[in-house]
């Protein structure tokens, strides 16, 4: 569905940012209010980063879907129990979401991928403008992503919302897995990787290493 990604320690940076306009500061600072999301699971003994995208799933029989996207080691099978409650955060915790996972919610996981995808309802009241779109061009085998300037919104150590820079450094032969080089921390996995240019998701962060992040 999307390629995934692994860690790079910050000693390893060899791209600097590029120079972050007014109006990209503007709308980095929306969706990063608005369009990831904290997530605590497993008893509260794991803790990560959700994002809000659309997207399209022929199997799902609908063109355009709203979702929550997630690492699938944060949120996994028994997490996703039908009958359960998710409860999100955002805005530094400043709105709080409650989910119930119900018969009528659809769950995609992958364990290839290492990805949960659910189903978002009306009724789970996220604003309409909290879900970001997929760049399209990563389904192009013949798109090349080395190099790309990217963008990693996420929530490192489960506390605050964050912003890292940096680039993808390799894409690996498999054609789903990336290594970038946005610095994380424990709390990051889950988080979207955006394109520097439009800010669209090409990716999900997985893992975690444990380094410095950007402010």
């Amino acid at each position: 569905i999307m390629n995934n990604n692994t860690y790079i320690r910050e000693q390893d940076l060899e791209v600097k940012p590029r120079s972050i306009s007014m109006n990209d500061l503007k709308e980095l600072s929306k969706l990063v209010n608005k369009a990831i999301c904290k997530i605590t699971s497993g008893e509260g003994n794991r803790i990560g980063t959700g994002f809000f995208c659309n997207i399209s799933i022929e199997e799902w029989n609908q063109s355009r879907i709203r979702v929550l996207i997630t690492d699938s080691h944060l949120l996994n099978q028994d997490d996703i129990e039908r009958g359960k409650k998710l409860t999100l955060s955002n805005n530094n915790d400043e709105e709080k979401y409650e989910i119930e996972i119900d018969n009528n919610r659809e769950i995609y996981t992958s364990d290839k991928y290492e990805l949960t995808i659910i189903e978002i309802k009306k009724d789970d009241k996220i604003k309409p403008d909290s879900f970001m779109d997929i760049d399209e061009h990563i389904f192009d085998p013949n798109y090349n992503l080395k190099d790309k300037p990217i963008v990693l919104l996420h929530y490192p150590l489960g506390n605050e919302e964050n912003v890292s820079y940096g680039s993808i450094k390799n894409v690996g032969k498999n054609g789903y897995e990336i290594e970038h080089l946005c610095s994380s921390d424990y709390g990051s996995s889950g988080g979207p990787l955006i394109n520097a240019t439009d800010f669209k998701v090409i990716a999900i962060h997985r893992g975690y290493f444990d380094n410095k992040y950007n402010k």
